[in-house]
């Protein structure tokens, strides 16, 4: 199976990579070159898109999401999801129909590609907690009511949602927690928001981005110890307050 993305499939994930965003215009102009390939087996609406014809989709291996968004298109909404290139330059892509509502015009309904800092959680308005690395340039997002987390990087604009589970364990790393419930325990992390300092979770992404390289952090500005992975210093000009909206 090879085919072309269909007009209103380009539509739709194009929607939720906003052009004006630098980084995700370069992610729209490396799928340009990308065909549909293949799909998974037990779900349809996922698209793997690729340069070269794809044997089997069993050992296509799933990746982080990249993209994530509410589309309108000719009245009817679509939920859309665009994951991070495996290492063989595969993409899986999700669209899938959430409601025929006969809604008129089309383009985004909401996207977290659009957040950006001093703004409330895309799709419900809900708060968001605010934690500056790098004040309104590197900010860490927490969503508590949609248990989602993602990092605004204004220079190249894109919000990396980032996996709880891998995060949470770094930020129990800071903490030096021993109570071994709270550390299998990542919903905690939304259910009890305020008992995580601004300092805790910033420190926590830093040994998170150091392992899997969401994006790319002037390390050096953070540094205590070069020796000791956990001791990185927060200045105050850097380190921005916490805030929920």
């Amino acid at each position: 199976m090879k085919r072309e993305l269909n007009e209103k499939e380009i539509f739709l994930l194009e929607a939720i990579l906003p052009s004006r965003r630098k980084g995700y215009a370069e992610f729209r102009k490396r799928m340009e070159h990308l065909s549909v390939i293949g799909t998974r087996e037990e779900d349809e609406n996922s698209l793997l898109l690729g340069k070269d014809a794809l044997a089997s989709a069993d050992f296509v291996e799933i990746t982080p999401l990249f993209a994530l968004g509410m589309v309108a298109y000719e009245g009817k909404e679509y939920y859309v999801s665009i994951h991070e290139p495996t290492e063989d330059e595969i993409v899986e892509v999700e669209i899938n129909l959430e409601n025929d509502s006969s809604k008129r015009g089309n383009g985004v309904i909401w996207s977290y590609s659009d957040w950006r800092p001093g703004f409330k959680a895309p799709g419900d308005n809900s708060k968001v907690r605010e934690v500056h690395l790098i004040k309104n340039k590197i900010v860490i997002a927490i969503a508590p009511q949609q248990k989602r987390i993602w990092v605004y990087d204004s220079d190249s604009g894109i919000n990396r949602l980032v996996p709880v589970s891998s995060f949470y364990n770094e930020i129990m790393r800071v903490k030096e927690a021993v109570n071994s419930k709270a550390k299998i325990s990542p919903e905690l992390l939304f259910e009890k928001l305020e008992e995580f300092s601004d300092e805790e979770i910033g420190k926590g992404f830093l040994l998170y981005n150091e392992y899997w390289k969401k994006i790319d952090l002037p390390y050096e500005i953070f540094k205590k110890n070069t020796h000791i992975k956990k001791h990185f210093i927060f200045k105050k000009k850097l380190f921005g307050k916490q805030n929920v909206r």
